[in-house]
């Protein structure tokens, strides 16, 4: 295949019954979203993304059944009448942005004549700039008119927005399952490091200190473990080393256990947001 293009369409907004100032709202925000990643980096905030086709929204936004919808730019919100039934939305968007692409046979791109191939890339360049600043006027169209009508339009604060990406960024590696997909991460985050909306530095001080306190407690741990009555009187340090490690383990299965129970009685027996 000739990728031949592609356009955006603009950045879309959250539509909420409740506000949507910051990530602190997100606690346990019932949304309707879209399968696939964005769930997990609503998740990662505290949000409770509820995964249903679109004509449900409306019905589910009277009963109570979520608080919010992610649909679409703040103007294809407003023209399909979501502002009946919330007062609040999130403007300008910065969760998502959809892009999309026009792709041809590469053996019939390959055949066309040059001049063809030319009118083509000039006109998918020229419809890419036509639709950004069409939904972008759009956009800004519809936000004046909603605040006219009473409707709070929140703009993120750069903390605020640099916690979702961080969430966002934290997310994208759990889909990169190919190659290709990895190679496409690679790129994204490099791109976003030249716009400096990435830090190359390392390590925090934080996570070095943490990197730091495992040594130290394994060591303190191997130096101090006790020995059971059952366990041999004559031991050396492969003996602690591995005493240690099989007690450390024992306890982490413990804890797994009862965040299991936890995460069954919370999802299963009173329907609550889980861990």
């Amino acid at each position: 295949m000739q990728l031949v293009g592609w356009w955006v369409y603009g950045q879309e907004s959250l539509a909420s019954k409740t506000p949507v100032n910051g990530v602190a709202d997100l606690q346990n925000w019932k949304f309707r979203s879209p399968p696939g990643m964005e769930t997990k980096i609503f998740e990662k905030l505290g949000a409770v993304p509820v995964v249903m086709d679109f004509t449900e929204v409306f019905t589910a936004l009277e009963t109570g059944i979520i608080d919010a919808a992610d649909y679409s730019g703040l103007a294809n919100n407003e023209s399909i009448g979501l502002f009946d039934l919330v007062s609040y939305a999130t403007y300008p968007g910065f969760h998502s942005m959809p892009s999309d692409h026009l792709a041809c046979n590469k053996n019939v791109w390959d055949s066309m004549p040059e001049h063809h191939r030319a009118i083509i890339s000039t006109a998918m360049e020229s419809l890419a700039l036509r639709t950004a600043l069409s939904f972008e006027k759009l956009n800004a169209e519809a936000a004046a008119r909603l605040r006219e009508a009473g409707v709070t339009l929140a703009s993120w604060s750069d903390e605020d927005r640099q916690e979702f990406r961080d969430a966002a960024q934290a997310s994208w590696p759990e889909f990169a399952t190919t190659p290709e997909a990895e190679a496409l991460v690679e790129s994204h985050m490099s791109d976003l490091s030249d716009l400096g909306l990435v830090s190359d530095d390392g390590a925090d001080p934080v996570a070095w200190l943490a990197l730091a306190g495992v040594f130290v407690f394994f060591g303190l741990g191997v130096a101090t473990v006790r020995r059971a009555p059952m366990e041999y009187k004559d031991w050396g340090w492969f003996d602690r080393v591995s005493v240690f490690v099989g007690r450390v383990t024992m306890l982490l299965i413990g804890v797994l256990v009862c965040v299991m129970i936890y995460e069954v009685f919370m999802r299963y027996v009173v329907e609550r947001p889980t861990l």
